[in-house]
């Protein structure tokens, strides 16, 4: 996949790992199941592909890239994880 600068931007940080599915970024970086969850259908697509349709406009792609960023923050606010 092409990231565009608009993608490059949109991701910040996680431009590394923009080949990485949204779910396993979020584990990696501290996010417990329910973070997973929340970021909806796009838990399962790439963190590229999910930032290419948010610069298109689409809100749950763009929740699913806040929700990846801040996974580790998530991940302790909510305490542990059973999953």
């Amino acid at each position: 996949m092409k990231l565009t600068k608009a993608i490059r931007r949109k991701l910040g940080a996680l431009v590394g790992v923009a080949d990485q599915r949204v779910a396993e970024v979020i584990r990696a970086r501290g996010g417990n199941a329910a973070n997973v969850r929340e970021a909806g259908p796009w838990a399962n697509e790439t963190l590229g592909k999910s930032a290419e349709a948010a610069v298109q406009g689409d809100q749950t792609a763009d929740k699913a890239i806040k929700i990846a960023k801040q996974a580790q923050r998530l991940g302790q606010k909510l305490g542990g994880d059973s999953s």
